[in-house]
């Protein structure tokens, strides 16, 4: 068997390009089904019964600002909460045409004193800064010889 197309394959690729520009650029799906069936997938991902591979993600913050049009801006992103919450919406409008589904958070976090304390990380263990530059957190050494490392790793 040959690993290139033959005109069989070329023409179903044509014509689903076809129906997706019909469609505005969205390939054809049944969205309730493809839903249905990311449940039943979900709940048992490698049982028989699994009608397709379960999506395994769910969306998060990063396309937002390209599917707005808008400049990123990580430091606001991840320190203006309001700000945050005002972009969910019009990216849910967009989500929820394409596919089925508003996939952001639309409402604020709860203030501070009624959250449960975040699960330890990387830099609280280490007793390191966990610094935002760049559009990024960059974790900063907090030993700097041996033997600092060691006394940290005994705390």
């Amino acid at each position: 068997m040959s690993h290139l197309p033959d005109s069989r394959h070329l023409a179903m690729a044509a014509a689903l390009v076809k129906e997706t520009h019909a469609n505005g650029g969205l390939a054809p799906l049944d969205l309730e089904r493809f839903w249905a069936d990311e449940a039943i997938a979900g709940r048992d991902p490698f049982g028989a019964a699994a009608p397709q591979v379960a999506l395994g993600i769910r969306m998060s913050f990063e396309c937002v600002f390209d599917e707005l049009g808008i400049p990123e801006d990580w430091n606001r992103y991840y320190h203006d909460n309001a700000w945050r919450v005002s972009l969910a919406k019009p990216y849910n409008d967009l989500s929820e045409r394409i596919v089925g589904r508003r996939l952001l958070p639309e409402t604020p976090p709860p203030p501070p004193d009624r959250v449960w304390p975040a699960p330890r990380e990387l830099h609280d263990i280490f007793e390191a800064r966990n610094v935002f530059h760049n559009d990024s957190f960059w974790l900063q050494s907090s030993a700097s010889t041996v033997d600092e490392l060691r006394a940290l790793l005994d705390r």
